[in-house]
């Protein structure tokens, strides 16, 4: 774990001077971020479930944003816990990132007091954030870093317009659309790098054992982890969104901008020819196994018209695992045995 003061300062002009005042050890510019409380008592806002690891589809936690103005749609998953982030209410600052045991239970607050966190991921025994923040107000936002167990939470960089992050073994790796730029910072402290720059509109990002992949408006790009010229391998759609990759493909939603779109698959590598259609969609979230896409399914954005989903990775037709879902569906994360997405209000699982 770095220390808490361990900060990269990747900030915009407009708050440079805001931030090299802060940065003393213990300081902080803008976002506040606070250390959670222990265990909650499963009283307030939170309805959960013990003993959850059972069949069909089951609510872990209900009701666990009921003060909150936006949906959380990012969820990670470690050997025995989910994680997800409460997008809360900029007004207020009332964003946090919790967690629950996969099986329910108690739920924890490891971070509160967020600005605007939009994503996270897990490694080992720590959870990685993402926060927007706002330059309208000059909130900086960056990359924060607390134990999975719960403690202090360190800023690993402090910038605006932090969007998505992947995190592998050794680095935290995340787009910034404000700098039109991928980039990476070690895990235990230090200065960030840059990726990948001039990269128009970076959104979804994913990872595998050498490259770094991510999408930017209408296409898909890869990079070495390293460091190295990116390489594009699909374009010529409006919007790319969502993103998943296992050995031989990355899959993504191609659309027109709508909300609607085509799940679609293209080779990592750059072969096997054109992007191959997989199935019509809405997709809200991604994620892949050895044998399956995952997704969740907006409905269009239509009242109660979600869906969770999966289909082979070769292809087929797609199998329907929950219906019924909220128009805020989204945020989807699987293990050996079960699949859990954020259903607006509420943190679901179901077998797969």
């Amino acid at each position: 774990m770095p220390a808490p003061c361990a900060i990269s300062a990747r900030a915009p002009l407009v708050g440079l001077a805001l931030l090299l005042a802060s940065a003393a050890c213990g300081a902080r510019t803008g976002l506040e971020v606070q250390p959670g409380p222990p265990l909650d008592a499963g009283g307030g806002a939170d309805a959960v479930v013990a003993g959850a690891c059972t069949s069909g589809v089951v609510t872990l936690v209900s009701g666990q944003y009921a003060t909150s103005h936006r949906v959380p749609g990012a969820i990670a998953l470690d050997a025995t816990r989910i994680y997800w982030i409460d997008a809360g209410d900029a007004v207020t600052g009332m964003g946090s990132v919790r967690s629950v045991s996969k099986c329910g239970g108690p739920v924890q607050t490891l971070a509160s007091g967020l600005y605007y966190p939009t994503s996270l991921g897990v490694n080992a025994a720590t959870v990685f954030w993402a926060d927007a923040g706002d330059s309208g107000h000059s909130v900086l936002g960056g990359i924060f870093a607390v134990p999975a167990a719960a403690g202090a939470v360190a800023t690993l960089v402090s910038e605006y317009d932090s969007m998505r992050v992947a995190v592998d073994a050794q680095s935290v790796y995340w787009t910034n659309p404000a700098m039109a730029s991928v980039e990476r910072v070690p895990q235990a402290g230090g200065a960030a790098t840059t990726i990948a720059s001039e990269t128009h509109g970076p959104e979804s990002i994913a990872l595998d054992d050498t490259h770094v992949y991510w999408t930017a408006a209408g296409s898909v790009l890869r990079a070495p982890k390293a460091g190295g010229a990116p390489v594009t391998l699909a374009s010529g759609t409006t919007l790319a969104y969502g993103l998943a990759v296992d050995g031989t493909y990355a899959y993504y939603q191609a659309g027109d901008g709508s909300g609607y779109g085509t799940l679609t698959r293209v080779a990592i590598d750059g072969s096997g020819g054109p992007p191959l259609a997989l199935a019509p969609t809405a997709v809200t979230g991604l994620a892949v196994d050895a044998t399956s896409v995952y997704w969740t399914d907006n409905g269009g954005g239509r009242r109660g018209a979600g869906n969770v989903l999966r289909i082979a990775r070769t292809g087929g037709n797609p199998v329907t695992i929950a219906t019924a879902q909220s128009s805020a569906v989204a945020g989807i994360a699987v293990d050996d045995t079960s699949v859990y997405w954020v259903n607006d209000r509420e943190i679901m699982k179901a077998p797969k």
